[in-house]
């Protein structure tokens, strides 16, 4: 037969189990919370880089369109008419993001150039073919190539894939050779935008649309250049 002693001692050893149980319990449940709340930040996080690494990039675009007058899509810098060669579009460092054929992105690496060739190096097609800079167009002096135009290039999207810009679109030539559903009426425009394929980083938004009915796709992130 147990004294009184021993049975508040069993007591007293039972009830410090269970206090440590629920205590392991409570803070497990804090440390989960914790961790989504981390997950959840970092996943903000790289979604407000995202999104400001393609305002940069359309900016830049915007900035190199004003100074030289023509887009910064063509393969030598020396030729920019309406029958010269042409990139379709401009990308970063990082993997290719899947996409579907029916989206209309063009495929062909021969037909994509690296965003620092048109935007930081003056190097189209990585040659020594450089567009004219400021003050070496004998017509206008106040026109040409007066970069660089990004400071910091993105070496990727924060989920590793390339950034991507449709410039094909901002040419005479590349409207005449996208698909034939993007013939514009009086005052339509196609749409240009740069573009991270998102957290499932799978594009989702179709090359070849109007700007005055474009939709981006998915959890794309785009900005419209124009």
């Amino acid at each position: 037969m147990k004294t009184a002693s021993a049975l508040r001692d069993d007591r007293g050893m039972a009830t410090s189990l269970l206090e440590a149980v629920i205590m392991i319990a409570i803070v497990a449940v804090i440390a989960g919370m914790a961790l989504v709340s981390a997950m959840d930040q970092l996943e903000n996080a790289k979604l407000s880089r995202a999104n400001g690494d393609v305002q940069m990039i359309g900016i830049s675009i915007h900035s190199f369109m004003h100074d030289t007058g023509f887009a910064p899509a063509f393969k030598a810098g020396e030729a920019r008419g309406p029958d010269d060669q042409i990139f379709f579009v401009l990308e970063t460092a990082g993997s290719n993001p899947g996409v579907v054929d029916s989206l209309h992105w063009p495929g062909d690496a021969a037909t994509h150039e690296r965003l620092e060739n048109q935007l930081v190096n003056n190097r189209p097609s990585n040659s020594d073919h450089p567009y004219p800079r400021m003050g070496q167009i004998s017509f206008s002096r106040f026109k040409g190539w007066n970069g660089p135009y990004l400071t910091r290039i993105p070496s990727s999207d924060p989920w590793d894939n390339k950034y991507l810009i449709n410039v094909q679109l901002l040419t005479a030539k590349g409207l005449k050779m996208a698909a034939s559903t993007l013939t514009p009426g009086a005052g339509q425009r196609p749409a240009v935008f740069a573009i991270s394929a998102g957290p499932n980083r799978q594009l989702e938004t179709r090359f070849d649309q109007f700007a005055d009915s474009f939709v981006a796709g998915g959890d794309d992130i785009v900005f419209r250049i124009q």
